[in-house]
């Protein structure tokens, strides 16, 4: 193999486009080298970045619970999202392209009048579109009545076959406890940005 040295590479046609290698070719990038973009770079990075939440208060009753409905794309306030959106049925979310995921689910618990040992929350993720299995937890707690816990978790989701990996999510209290939700404020809500291929 040869080596080539050159100071500049241009298309033929002027605007015109230069193709590096075919489907499968791997160029490798050997350390200390820099790359220097001053101009518009495009499926390098973070390819996806969206959020959704739940758009109204719910009652959580004792046990592990999947929230199911009432979830919608943020789209207030200066949103912004990257790449293809993610999709959602019945609280199951189908990601747009495989990856590597950050997922991350937070919520506003209210303890209405009762004090309450722990409250929970849960990403649940498949990896055969059929059996779900607890990926990561966060608990917290108010040991005094009308106090708000705030919930998080997060996990890092290899998406290999986007029919096939998906996740929803779930809350834990020990008794019934309202959560809340917004159509304009993100208070149950979660994060989906994918990191690199997979």
């Amino acid at each position: 193999m040869g080596t080539i040295k050159t100071t500049n590479i241009e298309p033929i046609a002027n605007n015109g486009t230069v193709t590096l290698g075919s489907s499968g070719d791997t160029f490798t990038i050997p350390s200390g080298v820099t790359l220097a973009n001053s101009g518009t770079a495009t499926g390098l990075g973070i390819t996806v970045a969206q959020q959704w939440r739940v758009t109204s208060n719910f009652n959580s009753t004792s046990g592990v619970v999947t929230v199911t409905s009432n979830w919608e794309a943020v789209d207030t306030y200066g949103q912004g999202t990257i790449g293809s959106a993610m999709s959602e049925s019945s609280g199951v979310f189908t990601f747009p392209q495989t990856g590597i995921y950050h997922v991350s689910f937070q919520a506003s618990a209210f303890m209405d009048g009762a004090a309450r040992d722990y409250v929970g929350v849960f990403i649940y993720t498949t990896t055969d579109n059929a059996n779900f299995n607890q990926a990561a937890l966060g608990y917290d707690s108010a040991h005094t009545g009308n106090a708000y816990a705030n919930i998080a978790t997060n996990f890092i989701f290899d998406v290999t076959n986007t029919s096939t990996h998906k996740v929803r999510f779930a809350t834990q209290v020990p008794g019934s406890i309202n959560f809340e939700g917004s159509s304009d404020t993100n208070k149950c809500f979660a994060t989906f940005i994918r990191l690199g291929d997979t």
